[in-house]
């Protein structure tokens, strides 16, 4: 703080306001005593509240805790696990759906067999006989015989008669 003037002799108001400005010089000391105080309270509850919010969020899903803690007032409870496990929390055989690689990709077949209705209509009649709709469906096998893999495709047919 810059330094006052010194006051003019006989002056009481000088000697006053000297008097006021050491008070309140004090009185700032304090002041910043007090802050300083309180800044370190206020770390020290914030470490606290920290430490009880982690122990509160502790549950058996995320630590080393038993089922049994995780029904305490207070604590968060494990999160539900992502609807894909079957009732009675098992999974299904193999590759899990949406994992990647669980289905073969469709790719041009090496060979292709068409598979014809057989058999007899409901009249009776020979289905070899029936007008020809096309291909109703198709899959892929990748046969994995020496030396090289072979794709073919079974393509089912549709057709109909009338009857």
């Amino acid at each position: 703080m810059s330094a006052l003037p010194p006051p003019a002799p006989d002056c009481a108001a000088c000697v006053a306001r000297d008097e006021r400005i050491a008070e309140l010089e004090d009185l700032a000391g304090e002041l910043r005593e007090a802050v300083g105080a309180q800044a370190d309270q206020i770390a020290a509850l914030r470490e606290q509240v920290a430490r009880l919010e982690r122990a509160l969020s502790r549950n058996s899903g995320n630590s080393s805790m038993p089922p049994s803690s995780d029904e305490v007032p207070g604590r968060t409870p494990p999160k539900k696990k992502d609807g894909r496990a079957q009732p009675g929390g098992r999974r299904r055989r193999g590759k899990q759906p949406g994992a990647p690689g669980a289905a073969m990709r469709w790719d041009v077949a090496d060979d292709t067999i068409p598979h014809f209705p057989e058999g007899t209509c409901a009249c009776g009649r020979d289905l070899h006989e029936a007008r020809d709709l096309g291909v109703a469906s198709s899959a892929q096998q990748l046969d994995i015989p020496e030396p090289r893999a072979k794709r073919i495709q079974h393509d089912m047919q549709c057709a109909t008669r009338r009857c």
